[in-house]
């Protein structure tokens, strides 16, 4: 029997009354089930359960926690579809270079944000990244981290193993948080891309074919 994820009502404790006239002047959110938190990272965990349970996916409290933290990372940065558009990962692998880990994992989040709460964009014919190609970057990053780290055991490593494994159900959640992308369906099997070893294989066909021309 497959797990679900339980969202909880939290009991927000109170000192005195006026805690109670605090919460009072958030009617709206009250009415709308809203739950707020003492801190922003308890604030994210909860908006990721939410949204967890929306998908129905097996628990998963490593990948959660990522996720939220993620989120709270990213949540006032405004540069991220340009650092986007700037990484060109073939460029990379024609010329052999290597990628900071810090750098691979930024691209990494930056894509499944990407493609997870503004996949439309990639329609725009003015736009140079597909969602093909956003998806494959973002799920190609997590797994040459995760190989990279294998023999590590901190939080990070085990993390972007889970990334890695789950990166289709990762969308699905954060696409969960945003009732717009509710009742779309994507699974692992649809995000195929090449292994790091295929993908070199392909650069080296690449200039094989151009040495022959």
């Amino acid at each position: 029997m497959t797990n679900r994820v339980e969202t909880h009502v939290n009991i927000v404790p109170v000192n005195s009354f006026s805690d109670v006239n605090k919460e009072n002047k958030f009617s709206y959110l009250n009415q709308k089930g809203f739950v707020r938190t003492q801190t922003a990272s308890e604030q994210w965990i909860l908006l990721v359960n939410d949204a967890w349970s929306e998908t129905g996916f097996p628990a998963n409290e490593l990948m959660r926690d990522y996720l939220s933290l993620m989120l709270e990372r990213y949540m006032l940065r405004n540069d991220l579809y340009q650092k986007l558009m700037i990484f060109n990962y073939i460029q990379h692998l024609l010329e052999g270079d290597n990628i900071d880990p810090l750098a691979m994992q930024e691209i990494a989040d930056i894509s499944l944000q990407y493609v997870s709460f503004v996949p439309a964009r990639s329609e725009n014919r003015h736009q140079p990244r597909s969602l093909r190609y956003s998806t494959s970057l973002g799920e190609d990053l997590y797994n040459r981290l995760a190989v990279e780290t294998e023999d590590k055991d901190d939080w990070f490593s085990l993390a972007n193993r889970e990334m890695s494994r789950h990166f289709g159900s990762a969308i699905m959640i954060l696409r969960s948080i945003k009732s717009p992308f509710q009742g779309l369906e994507l699974v692992n099997s649809e995000v195929t891309i090449p292994t790091t070893l295929e993908a070199k294989d392909m650069v080296d066909q690449y200039l094989l074919c151009t040495q022959r021309t």
